[in-house]
């Protein structure tokens, strides 16, 4: 069986998307350990780099999992955009996060009310009259 070498331009986009990965993953490190600094001495915990590791580890893994099951919810749905609908979905098995998302679309949905209220509120209840084509040439005879 021959071997298939992969071509320039797919090296190029495979080594792109592994850099992108690895920034991703520093980005969640990064965040996941500043998170554990501010709340270990509130609660008078100290971290281990270790853990601040394995837990950055784990929660890279347990969103990509949350990204692939919004998708599916929404492509399930025939939909090509991950909506608020979705997410409840997602985390309807843990209670308090569900109380929260729910609390955070509603108030969300609330905010978007308000606005569209202001829309509303803003546009002329009578369009200006404009002369028509008709009415323009008799103006000008």
């Amino acid at each position: 069986m021959p071997m298939i070498y992969p071509t320039e331009e797919e090296e190029e986009e495979d080594y792109e998307k592994l850099a992108y990965k690895e920034r991703l993953k520093a980005a969640v490190h990064y965040t996941v350990g500043h998170i554990c600094e501010e709340t270990g001495p509130e609660n008078g915990v100290e971290f281990s780099k270790r853990f601040i590791a394995v837990l950055a580890d784990a929660t890279f893994k347990q969103v990509k999992s949350f990204a692939i099951d919004l998708e599916l919810f929404a492509n399930h749905a025939n939909r090509s955009i991950i909506n608020t609908e979705d997410v409840k979905l997602l985390v309807r098995k843990t209670p308090t996060l569900f109380k929260h998302v729910k609390a955070l679309a509603d108030e969300q949905a609330q905010q978007q009310e308000v606005v569209k209220a202001k829309r509303k509120a803003a546009k002329p209840t009578q369009k200006a009259s404009i002369p028509s084509f008709e009415e323009s040439d008799k103006t000008n005879d």
